[in-house]
């Protein structure tokens, strides 16, 4: 009889760990501060490692992400234009050396194309 308990507390204990570490696994990492960046803060980006980069704006969740390796890009990020109206979504592509410690070379910045144009 208590052979039989100890088999299935160790079954449980099994299944409880197994459920929290598939659980853990498939959770993202918290985002960074959502925030207002400036244009200047971006292009202040440039020179810096991989690391620097994804501890001030978290990690890349744009498309060319998934397929290119020497480019990140962030998408729906707020970029004020520094007093020339309100904040914009836009997108932001990160491109890096392939030398030494990787660091970023250049650093673009799209507007998103208007979807609703007022005729």
């Amino acid at each position: 009889m208590k052979r039989h308990l100890l088999i299935a507390l160790r079954v449980q204990l099994f299944l409880l760990c197994v459920s929290v570490a598939g659980i853990s696994c498939t959770q993202e990492p918290a985002p960074v501060e959502r925030r207002i960046w400036t244009k200047s803060e971006i292009a202040a980006l440039q020179g810096m490692t991989r690391e620097e980069i994804r501890s001030r704006l978290g990690t890349p969740n744009g498309f060319y992400t998934r397929n290119a390796e020497g480019r990140w890009h962030y998408s729906n990020v707020l970029i004020d234009s520094e007093g020339a109206g309100p904040a914009k979504k836009m997108w932001i592509v990160i491109y890096f050396s392939k030398f030494g410690e990787q660091r970023a070379t250049l650093v673009e910045l799209h507007e998103h194309a208007e979807q609703d144009e007022e005729k």
